[in-house]
C-alpha cells in the first residue's frame, strides 16, 4: 500500500522514547479537530529526523516547565515549514536558506538582493542580534564566511523564528567548509588571446573588488561595448575581450579599484601601456 505524508496538529500526550533504529524516536501525539475532548485522536510517531529526535529525547522530561516551550518551539517549527512567508526581491528581509539538510538565516546585501536567479547573502546565528548569538556564530563558522552568492532556488521563504530548530547552531554544530556557495565579490578581466587559436595571450587589465554584482555586470557591459568592433585591433595579434569571474584575494595587488577610477578611461590606460 503506498503511504501519503500528511500534517497533524497537536499536544505530546506521553514522554517520548528512543525508536527502533538510531537516531530516531517515538512518541504519541493527542489531536482534536473541535475543542470537544470526545473528538481527541492520540497518534502513534516516529521521527527519523535526528534533529528532531534528539530534542524529542534529551529537551522533554516528565512534569518539567520548560516542556511546553519546547513543544511551542516545534509547533513553530512545523508551521515555518508548512506555511514559509513568500520572499521578494529587494525588500531587505533576512530570508531562510536551505543549505544541505538544515536550513539556516541569511541576511541579503543591500542594494544586491534583487534577484531573479542569484543574490548576495551573509549568513547570521539563528538568533542574532543578542550578544550570545554573535560569540556562538562566531565559534560554529557564522562570523567568517563574508557576502556569498545564494541561488534564489535555494530561499525557502522570509526568515521566521520557527526555522531555528533547523540549523547548524541549534544543533551545535559549525557549518560545513563547503555549504554550496562562492564569494559574492567579482572582478572583471580583460584578456587579450592570440588570434590563431593557440593559448598564448595575457590578461590586459584586472578590475575589483566589486562589492556589488550590479556593478560588475554594468562594468562589463560598457567595456564589452567599448571593445565592439575593436576586438581584433586594439591590440594586434590578439583578440581582446572582457569577462566576470569571482575576485581572486590572493592577488589584489594586480587589481585596478573599479571604484576610483572610470573603467573605460582604465582600459584605455592599459592599452596604451601595451602600445608603448
Amino acid at each position: 500500500m503506498d503511504t501519503k505524508p500528511s500534517t497533524i496538529d497537536g499536544f505530546l500526550y506521553t514522554v517520548p522514547t528512543p525508536g527502533a533504529r538510531p537516531g530516531t524516536a517515538q512518541f504519541e501525539l493527542i489531536s482534536s479537530p473541535t475543542d470537544d475532548p470526545a473528538d481527541d485522536t492520540v497518534f502513534s510517531c516516529t521521527t527519523e529526523e535526528p534533529r528532531i529526535a534528539d530534542a524529542l529525547l534529551t529537551e522533554i522530561q516528565p512534569g518539567e516547565p520548560e516542556d511546553q516551550a519546547v513543544v511551542d518551539g516545534f509547533r513553530a517549527m512545523l508551521a515555518a515549514v508548512r506555511n514559509p512567508e513568500p520572499w521578494t526581491p529587494g525588500r531587505s528581509l533576512d530570508v531562510a536558506v536551505r543549505i544541505g539538510p538544515f536550513v539556516e538565516r541569511a541576511h541579503p546585501r543591500p542594494g544586491d538582493d534583487y534577484g531573479p536567479e542569484m543574490i548576495a547573502v551573509a549568513l547570521v546565528h539563528p538568533d542574532t542580534p543578542h550578544a550570545a548569538a554573535y560569540l556562538h556564530g562566531r565559534q560554529l563558522g557564522y562570523t567568517e564566511r563574508g557576502w556569498l552568492r545564494c541561488e534564489t532556488t535555494a530561499i525557502l521563504g522570509t526568515w521566521q523564528p520557527g526555522y531555528a530548530m533547523l540549523t547548524h547552531a541549534a544543533a551545535n554544530l559549525p557549518l560545513p567548509d563547503d555549504i554550496g556557495m562562492d564569494l559574492a565579490h567579482y572582478a572583471l578581466y580583460i584578456e587579450a588571446r592570440s588570434r590563431d587559436d593557440s593559448r598564448d595571450g595575457f590578461t590586459l587589465l584586472r578590475l575589483g573588488p566589486y562589492t556589488q554584482t550590479r556593478h560588475a555586470q554594468q562594468d562589463y557591459v560598457r567595456l564589452t561595448a567599448a571593445l565592439d568592433g575593436r576586438e581584433t585591433t586594439i591590440v594586434p595579434g590578439y583578440r581582446v575581450s572582457a569577462r566576470y569571474a569571482p575576485f581572486d584575494v590572493g592577488d589584489h595587488q594586480l587589481f585596478a579599484d573599479p571604484y576610483e577610477a572610470d573603467a573605460a578611461a582604465l582600459l584605455d590606460a592599459a592599452v596604451a601601456g601595451v602600445s608603448a
